[in-house]
């Protein structure tokens, strides 16, 4: 039996190696795993009041899923670097937050 290709098959397959390729590169460019500061919080409002209280004292970092590695009493966390800790500990403070917990994660 003789197979016989339609040229819209060929480009077919051609298109989904070409995309294939370029997941690949995008997952490539993923973050590499450091170690972070992680900060759990009681509620998911105490969370949301750090994100605010960060952005508008500028100081670093972002929310994030608690990682597995830890157990919170609610499913986001703020993440920044090691050396903000006193800093992230200073937001905190100015707008009432208290945390669960501090955690040094590789994230």
């Amino acid at each position: 039996m003789k197979m016989c290709l339609s040229e819209n098959s060929v480009s077919d397959t051609l298109r989904r190696r070409e995309r294939y390729g370029r997941d690949k590169e995008k997952h490539a460019g993923m973050r590499k795993k450091e170690l972070k500061l992680v900060v759990t919080f009681h509620t998911t409002t105490d969370a949301m009041a750090m994100e605010k209280g960060c952005k508008r004292q500028g100081a670093p970092g972002r929310l994030i899923p608690v990682p597995r590695e830890i157990s919170a009493g609610c499913g986001l966390a703020w993440c920044a670097g090691l050396g903000d800790r006193e800093l992230v500990r200073k937001v905190m403070d100015d707008i009432g937050v208290q945390e669960q917990d501090m955690h040094e994660v590789m994230v």
